[in-house]
């Protein structure tokens, strides 16, 4: 008897303290790795990058007008929508890459062994994969939402710093909200971020 509520004490301990990993990792509301995991995540994914010659590519992606649906719909349709858009995003990557969300609407992928060529294609499809789903707006209606993807890319021991690639995906994102949204840009052809964020 003593060894058996000794075993369910400790299989109570195990479940507790995984649960407790999982919500110091991800977010919660869309099951995503958080901003300090994807930090980590992405240091490691260039130094494995480094040491192996492969390149290393990163997508910025940001929900076009999500104030607007939050406003018109409220915030559980602006949950759901991020749920429903994390949950179409994994649906066109590999289990080798990583979707994060970094900010309220603002997600990012870290794509391993991946060049820019093949990050942009990875780029637009999610873009229009996102453009096709359906979303609930929790009033008995549907809505389609939109994104705006940075792309940029580590290779060829350019030295990229974890920083340094994250400020070129971002640059790329902020153009592709400046040149009209709902489209995907490389950060080759990106501009400095405008002073203040288009609305």
């Amino acid at each position: 008897m003593l060894g058996a509520g000794f075993g369910f004490v400790l299989a109570v301990l195990e479940r507790n303290a995984e649960q407790m990993r999982e919500m110091a990792t991800h977010d919660g509301l869309t099951g995503c790795v958080n901003r300090i995991t994807f930090d980590a995540m992405l240091l490691n994914a260039l130094q494995r990058g480094l040491r192996s010659g492969e390149p290393v590519s990163l997508l910025m992606l940001d929900l076009d007008h999500f104030k607007a649906i939050n406003d018109r719909y409220g915030h559980r349709a602006g949950d759901a929508v991020l749920r429903s858009f994390s949950d179409v995003v994994r649906t066109q990557l590999r289990a080798s890459d990583t979707l994060a969300r970094v900010g309220g609407e603002e997600f990012a992928v870290i794509l391993p062994g991946t060049d820019a060529a093949g990050a942009a294609h990875v780029a637009e499809s999610v873009r229009e994969a996102v453009q096709s789903a359906a979303v609930d707006n929790q009033q008995g209606g549907v809505l389609r939402i939109t994104i705006s993807v940075g792309v940029a890319c580590a290779q060829d021991g350019d030295g990229a710093s974890a920083d340094l690639l994250y400020q070129r995906a971002d640059n790329a994102l902020y153009q592709a909200k400046a040149a009209g949204r709902n489209r995907v840009v490389p950060a080759s052809v990106s501009a400095l971020p405008p002073a203040i964020e288009p609305a």
